[in-house]
């Protein structure tokens, strides 16, 4: 939905304990080719700890529910 600006909330990837680094190193590499249709950076948003993946998402959405 969001490459499609469809809908502007945040997916963000929660990478706890690094269990998502295969992912994002695939995603990352995409990127560099120029196969995503967006920047990486405004299709998903990486969080290594829980605080920092709600962080992001009240940044883009706010904390007014």
């Amino acid at each position: 939905m969001r490459k499609y600006g469809l809908d502007d909330d945040p997916v963000v990837l929660l990478n706890t304990a690094g269990f998502h680094d295969g992912l994002i190193l695939q995603l990352r590499r995409m990127d560099e080719l120029g196969l995503l249709p967006l920047p990486l950076g405004e299709l998903v948003f990486v969080a290594d700890t829980a605080a920092g993946a709600l962080a992001t998402v009240e940044k883009y959405v706010g904390t007014d529910g």
